[in-house]
């Protein structure tokens, strides 16, 4: 019951009534990607949990610099989003803050941005391993949709199964960093370390 209670909750997100057509032709008049009908739905999907990672993760207090600072989810390398990031995460609040989106082309400009979420792209897949030593114990929760990411250091792994979009955490590396997630977000997910899965 908690399980369907909670994939109700994050399926049933603000923005999924948009119809998919109405983000094509947002998409094509950008002319940002993805293209096709199916694309763009895994993509809100995405980006829907993305934005609802925010309400299920608590962060160190040192993550922020002030109580008004924005949660800042990060874009690493190719955008697979388009502008459906963008739309998501427009003028709404989790947790008493707002939302940020920013984009690196590559990993030395993480240096100088602070990230509360990191996506990262599969334009960075041979940068992967440096990636996640640079982010080593910092309270940043990565995320990707590379195949096998989580056993390798990466905190979230979205992956496929039978066309639904389903959850991959590496519990023990995002531990680690001081962050914490909500149970429910744990009993919804594969949970998964260097050696392998549970499920």
């Amino acid at each position: 019951m908690m399980h369907s209670k909670f994939q109700y909750l994050f399926y049933k997100l603000r923005f999924l009534p948009l119809l998919t057509g109405l983000c094509l032709v947002v998409l094509g008049l950008t002319g940002a990607y993805p293209a096709s009908a199916t694309t763009a739905r895994e993509y809100q999907i995405k980006a829907a949990f993305l934005y609802n990672f925010v309400n299920f993760i608590t962060w160190p207090e040192a993550s922020f610099s002030s109580p008004e600072e924005p949660y800042t989810l990060c874009v690493l390398g190719e955008d697979p989003f388009g502008v459906l990031l963008d739309i998501t995460t427009e003028n709404v609040t989790a947790k008493n803050r707002s939302l940020a989106v920013v984009r690196f082309a590559q990993i030395e400009d993480l240096e100088h941005h602070r990230c509360h979420i990191l996506f990262i792209s599969h334009s960075e897949q041979e940068h992967l391993d440096a990636l996640i030593e640079t982010l080593h114990q910092q309270a940043i929760l990565t995320v990707t949709e590379m195949e096998h990411a989580v056993h390798d250091g990466v905190m979230i792994e979205f992956y496929t199964v039978r066309k639904k979009i389903r959850l991959k955490i590496n519990r023990e590396e995002l531990e680690n960093t001081g962050l914490k997630a909500d149970g429910n977000l744990l009993n919804l997910a594969n949970i998964c370390d260097s050696k392998g899965c549970k499920r």
